[in-house]
């Protein structure tokens, strides 16, 4: 019997951002369906088996303004798995099958 194992892919995020990262939370959860989120205090991770993808126009939406995906920068302390894609529109975190 073989084991698979779960590989996560993700961002962390400081927590001090409040709304922003509240947001960027709540896009996650609704365009990926296996986050999975870390409230560590000072900071929130935010993970996903294999993928995860954050799309400005949720972000926007949850957040009730204009958003710039540049704005991920000021709040996005560390990343795993590989950033395929990230543009004004949508960052793509996810494993390579390498």
């Amino acid at each position: 019997m073989s084991v698979e194992t779960v590989r996560y892919v993700g961002i962390d995020m400081d927590s001090s951002a409040g709304a922003v990262i509240d947001a960027i939370v709540e896009a996650a959860k609704e365009f990926n369906a296996e986050v999975e989120v870390d409230n560590f205090s000072t900071f929130i991770k935010i993970k996903a088996p294999n993928e995860l993808i954050i799309k400005r126009e949720l972000v926007e939406e949850h957040l009730g303004r204009d958003w710039s995906m540049d704005e991920l920068h000021i709040y996005m302390a560390s990343y795993f798995g590989f950033m395929e894609e990230m543009d004004e529109e949508q960052l793509v975190i996810r494993w390579n099958n390498v």
